[in-house]
């Protein structure tokens, strides 16, 4: 792969967020609808009957849509609302009276969605990965991209109205049986394609996590919103970090060795707190596979412990939770992870996990507001104590 010049790269950025911004300027202006499964919605409003049987009817035999109703929703990454089905009598076994959508409208979602991969790989990951996991999260639908426009859409199972879902957020508690189930979920993924050649074959729509960080963090000059947070962000920060911006930055780029030298998994890359649900009868599930990519298991390790728990808790949990982790992975593999390799691997990959916060507290100008202020400032604390109270950056090297 040839090296860019940064001039380079953000002549390509800015070239392409003219383009995307010229299709959504028309889409507003026009608001076309999306009538066949050739055409990719560009907003919730713009779907309609036709669409929905030509996408979501035609893969249940004997189904036919006779209406819908959008409903609430929220905003971040991408636009998420609820959509209720209307069918014609009689219902056919299998037909969701509700969905769950995932759209980009804006210039904003657009460039998030599309400039880091995340509307392929979470659309690959439901019709091509999801089927094989044991594991409790959701089912998708139907999901399209629609290149030039960057316009993508994904319809997923209505988790509430089918589990009675209720998602995490800052202010949520995790209690150690729901802790215990975070880590045996990630060790199933985990299990399940370690060292599977596989992965390899899905190189076209899934990057190594390498590759993610370096494309959608460190060419993209978020080391400014970095180093940003750290200033802002001064008293999320234990003492020993507050002057650490470029320290963390560069264990951010040491740790990335890590994942090519061990066998590579399939890796979430995104399991913060926000991002786990309880299902009514008190399992944990992890939604929001748009960031997956091939690399150490440890990245999802260390960034689910370090941001689902307190700080309190984590101290008191994380060394056996890392054990319990060690030796469900064993199980799984057929090989053996001591708890020592696992803690020294979790240690090593907390300074990627900061940067993931970092850069949503002080995110850049084209990135919309992807988390509530509360919940970034929490998970900025609890990240940076976690490196903090592990000497993450003794861990990579860049200090002694």
């Amino acid at each position: 792969m040839k090296n860019r010049s940064p001039l380079s790269r953000k002549f390509r950025i800015w070239r392409k967020t003219l383009r995307v911004g010229a299709y959504a300027l028309h889409d507003h202006i026009l608001k076309p609808k999306a009538r066949t499964a050739q055409d990719t919605p560009w907003a919730p409003e713009a779907i309609t009957v036709e669409w929905l049987n030509d996408t979501v009817a035609k893969q249940i035999p004997g189904c036919e849509i006779t209406g819908f109703t959008l409903g609430s929703g929220s905003a971040g990454t991408s636009v998420r609302r609820q959509i209720g089905l209307h069918y014609r009598e009689p219902v056919p076994a299998g037909a969701p009276a509700s969905m769950f959508m995932k759209i980009s409208p804006t210039l904003l979602t657009r460039m998030a969605n599309s400039g880091s991969g995340a509307a392929v790989s979470e659309g690959s990951f439901y019709r091509l990965l999801r089927p094989e996991l044991k594991i409790e999260a959701p089912i998708g639908y139907y999901s399209s991209l629609h290149r030039p426009s960057c316009r993508s859409v994904h319809l997923l199972a209505d988790l509430v109205a089918t589990k009675g879902a209720m998602f995490c957020n800052w202010q949520t508690t995790i209690d150690r049986p729901k802790a215990e189930s975070i880590v045996d979920l990630l060790a199933e993924v985990h299990g399940h394609y370690y060292g599977d050649p596989r992965l390899e074959g899905m190189s076209g729509w899934m990057r190594s996590f390498p590759q993610w960080v370096r494309s959608g963090f460190i060419n993209s000059g978020f080391d400014v919103q970095h180093r940003q947070a750290f200033a802002d962000g001064a008293d999320l920060m234990p003492a020993k970090l507050r002057d650490s911006g470029q320290a963390t930055w560069d264990a951010v780029v040491a740790s990335l060795a890590m994942h090519d030298s061990a066998p590579k998994t399939l890796i979430h890359s995104d399991v913060h707190l926000g991002n786990w649900y309880q299902t009514a009868d008190g399992r944990m599930g992890l939604c929001d596979w748009q960031c997956i990519s091939r690399g150490h298991w440890a990245r999802d390790l260390s960034y689910a412990i370090a941001t689902t728990l307190t700080i309190e808790d984590r101290r008191r949990w994380e060394h056996e939770l890392i054990a319990r982790y060690a030796d469900a992975l064993s199980v799984k593999t057929g090989q053996t992870f001591g708890f020592d390799a696992v803690f020294a691997a979790y240690r090593a990959q907390l300074p990627a996990a900061l940067l993931m916060w970092t850069t949503t507290l002080c995110p850049p100008p084209i990135m919309p507001d992807m988390q509530p202020l509360p919940m970034s400032r929490e998970m900025v604390r609890r990240l940076a104590y976690a490196l903090a109270d592990n000497d993450g950056l003794v861990a990579v090297g860049v200090r002694k």
